[in-house]
């Protein structure tokens, strides 16, 4: 991140931003005070030649006053001409001088202004005058001098013009300041900024995101190898404690890297890596590893795959979005009075945009309004242990391929899902045993399959199988006692069992069960356990099986 502030950048913004406006203003003010003396100076001129015209008019009146040595004529005459000037000119200052002398007498000097008792000699003195003689004949008895100029004042030299020029000026540059200062802060600034601080915060999620990842990852990973070696005890009790105890971490790691790997994703940018896949086989798959994990909510999933075409995307991607929408929908199960539901899948193509388009929906609590709006927003949820990044991440990776999702639902009835994905013009070729509705299964009658094991990753595994398989009605019980409180006699004639010989909680055990199988009249019976010896001596069983589900079920139940 760098160090930079928003505060400072803004501070900076205005001192910059500042300058060249003061600049402006200061030029417009020049600009504006030298046209104001121009035409100042053009008006004195004209006023002090006025002023000169009036004299030279007067010159011979004040010749005689002159002639006649009258001293108060020629004061009189003098006052009179300032007063007609003050009333005509107020605001120029006019300034008369008269020397004259008479042979055998001492020069005289009569002085007066317009506008007050100003120092004439200290006027005469400083600024420019004009003289006018007085003669008579070719003889000079007198000389008038006159000067006419403008008063020094604050209003002036601050006339009323130039105040509001100065005003709108000023606010003109405010104005203009405030407009700069949004626009550059909106265009460039706040942009900047914001991507100043994602890519510091970013890159400080990713840092802290990779040394969490380390420290979380190493304990489980020490746990696994302990629980490995009580994998490869020949004791059966402490294998199948292992067994248990080695889903349990398996589970938490999973959720675990994927919280992980969510907190990277987003604070990174998402380039997929494509490649041909095939939808079907990933949703399979999806559907397969998730409900591994959820052994007490009771799901059935429902398939309509009706895309002809492969998908053009990054695998691994493309399936945390289906995992983790359909790990929401197990989820969203799970939170209702009763924990089983339907989930149902389904997809069809989009030639006109070369994508796949997949909903995906389930029944319970949906959604509210207040909530949709948020849904794929990082970091928001409602669930108690969630981080909120799971809808977040998929949307990033929708759009990364170029594709939409969006969801809608109803509060009371169901949520649904719908995304698209870019495909290619190849035709998917999946095996008719991995498509959910392949041509002839619909020719398989149903078939009821009852479950006894006291070990949830096994009945996970059949609801799975149960799940992508229409035409079975799967029945599962922990122990004997459960069948019987069930009162599930009725399921029993026209079923196939799976029965694990080895119950650690139940006083039944599974050679017990078969035997009270075959009473009920239940035809084919098939042992779940990693002791073929024991099954085989019972004599009570068609085959014996491992834990998994069986990959030749159907050739069994058929």
């Amino acid at each position: 991140m760098l160090p930079v502030s928003t505060r400072l950048l803004r501070a900076r913004l205005r001192q910059t931003t500042w300058l060249p406006i003061t600049i402006v203003v200061a030029l417009l003010m020049f600009a504006v005070a030298f046209l104001l003396k121009q035409q100042f100076d053009e008006k004195l001129k004209n006023t002090a030649s006025a002023l000169s015209d009036v004299m030279k008019s007067q010159q011979s009146f004040f010749a005689a006053d002159v002639f006649l040595n009258s001293s108060q004529g020629i004061q009189l005459r003098m006052d009179s001409l300032l007063s007609e000037w003050r009333e005509k000119y107020p605001s120029v200052q006019a300034c008369i001088r008269i020397e004259y002398g008479i042979p055998g007498k001492a020069p005289q000097k009569i002085k007066g202004c317009s506008l007050g008792s100003a120092d004439a000699d200290a006027i005469f003195k400083n600024h420019a005058f004009t003289s006018t003689p007085i003669r008579i004949g070719e003889k000079e008895i007198a000389h008038i001098d006159q000067a006419a100029i403008r008063p020094t004042t604050f209003r002036d030299l601050f006339p009323p013009v130039l105040w509001l020029t100065i005003f709108l000026a000023v606010l003109g540059a405010t104005f203009a300041h405030r407009v700069l200062v949004r626009r550059v802060e909106a265009q460039i600034l706040n942009p900047l900024l914001d991507k100043i601080t994602e890519d510091g915060r970013n890159a400080a999620i990713a840092e802290t995101t990779r040394m969490v990842a380390h420290d979380i990852r190493k304990p489980f990973q020490v746990m696994k190898l302990a629980l490995n070696t009580l994998l490869e005890s020949k004791n059966e009790l402490v294998r199948r404690v292992g067994v248990q105890l080695c889903t349990d971490i398996e589970g938490s790691v999973r959720k675990v890297n994927a919280m992980l790997q969510d907190i990277l994703d987003t604070s990174r940018e998402m380039t997929p890596q494509v490649e041909k896949i095939s939808a079907t086989k990933l949703w399979k798959t999806c559907v397969h590893e998730t409900l591994r994990f959820y052994p007490d909510i009771h799901v059935k999933v429902d398939y309509d795959l009706r895309h002809q075409k492969m998908l053009m995307a990054d695998p691994e991607k493309v399936s945390r979005v289906f995992t983790n929408l359909f790990e929401n929908a197990v989820q969203a199960i799970g939170t209702g009075k009763d924990p089983s539901g339907l989930i149902r899948i389904t997809s069809q193509d989009v030639p006109e945009k070369s994508q796949i388009q997949f909903h995906i929906s389930n029944t319970g609590p949906g959604i509210s309004k207040e909530d949709a709006a948020q849904l794929f927003s990082p970091f928001f949820t409602r669930k108690k242990n969630g981080t909120g990044l799971g809808l977040s991440i998929s949307k990033k990776i929708v759009n990364s391929h170029g594709g939409e999702i969006t969801c809608s639902s109803a509060s009371e009835e169901e949520t649904r899902f719908t995304f698209t994905l870019p495909s290619i013009a190849a035709p998917e070729r999946v095996a008719k045993e991995d498509t959910p509705d392949a041509g002839g299964l619909e020719k398989i009658r149903e078939r009821i399959v009852l479950v006894f094991d006291d070990e949830k990753f096994v009945h996970a595994n059949w609801r799975q199988y149960a799940a992508n398989h229409s035409f079975v009605t799967l029945a599962q019980f922990t122990r004997w006692e459960e069948f019987v409180e069930q009162n599930a006699f009725s399921l029993a004639q026209d079923a196939v069992a799976f029965v694990d010989i080895h119950f650690l909680n139940s006083r039944h055990s599974g050679i017990d069960i078969a035997k009270s199988l075959r009473k009920l009249g239940v035809k084919r019976i098939y042992a779940i356990t990693n002791d073929p010896e024991a099954a085989k001596e019972s004599g009570l069983f068609d085959a014996i099986l491992g834990k998994e589900v069986p990959k030749d079920f159907m050739t069994l139940v058929g």
